[in-house]
């Protein structure tokens, strides 16, 4: 990106240095990581709750990307409103973020 305030820009939102820390980018990585197992039908033994679980995967990813594609993304984090921001939430992001909940979709439905 050239510098922590572009990168800021395009992936927080905000033009300000405001870069997440390494603990919040491993908080969302391990959050991430539970959706998958969830999503993968983990714990075996519990399949209602694997199913719960991938539902609300699918209902998170869902209102994230619809609120980027309508430019609300501020919403859930209020100081995401750059143009630039909004630009590649509209083109990548949200669009990514429906297309996995696409993915995960039958996993809540217990296929």
């Amino acid at each position: 990106m050239g510098s922590r305030r572009l990168l800021s820009d395009a992936v927080v939102g905000s033009e300000e240095d405001r870069v997440p820390s390494a603990a919040a980018c491993m908080s969302v990585a391990g959050l991430l990581g539970v959706a998958a197992a969830l999503v993968d039908g983990r714990p075996r033994g519990l399949p209602r709750l694997s199913r719960a679980g991938a539902a609300a995967v699918v209902g998170t990813l869902c209102a994230r990307g619809g609120l980027g594609l309508a430019g609300r993304t501020d919403v859930l984090s209020p100081r995401s409103a750059s143009e630039r921001f909004r630009r590649n939430d509209r083109r990548i992001y949200s669009p990514l973020c429906l297309t996995l909940a696409a993915l995960a979709a039958p996993a809540a439905l217990g296929r």
